[in-house]
């Protein structure tokens, strides 16, 4: 998995292969499909698509972590 760059076994990656290609199938047959409306997402898509960055934050010491969260609880509450 290294090698290739994946995050997902290919085993994981074969499975969700089948549920794509048996939901666009039974997809195919619903009013739907007749009118290519509503295709279903693909898992293997879902699956190798890297995840969207996330804000992380990070605190020297645990007095900065306190102070922050102090501030969190009060914008919550409304306080300012």
């Amino acid at each position: 998995m290294e090698i290739n760059g994946t995050t997902v076994p290919s085993y994981i990656n074969m499975l969700a292969g089948i549920i794509d290609r048996l939901s666009l199938l039974v997809w195919q047959n619903t009013e739907d499909g007749h009118k290519n409306r509503n295709r279903p997402q693909s898992l293997v898509e879902m699956l190798n698509t890297p995840p969207k960055e996330k804000d992380i934050v990070a605190f020297d010491t645990g007095e900065d972590f306190d102070k922050a969260y102090a501030e969190l609880l009060s914008r919550a509450r409304g306080e300012k």
